[in-house]
């Protein structure tokens, strides 16, 4: 599957679990792939899986701990 970014530098990607398939420009994988949900890593050209941080919610790689985002003070 080949994309084209706003620069027209055009990348390919591709699924080893699933036959992929871009719909409206939007690469997609077919329900049930194990790498749904997982986001494209262009440099090492695999699928990163992802989870939500456990502290502050936010998305990181799957064997991250923490997102290391510094916690924002709450002021009242």
């Amino acid at each position: 599957m080949t994309y084209t970014k706003a620069n027209t530098t055009k990348l390919r990607m591709s699924c080893n679990q699933c036959q992929m398939l871009g719909i409206n420009g939007v690469p997609c994988h077919e329900t049930g792939c194990p790498n749904m949900g997982a986001r494209w890593d262009a440099e090492s050209g695999e699928w990163i899986k992802q989870r939500k941080c456990f502290e502050c919610g936010c998305t990181v790689n799957a064997d991250d701990p923490c997102c290391s985002e510094p916690m924002e003070e709450v002021w009242e």
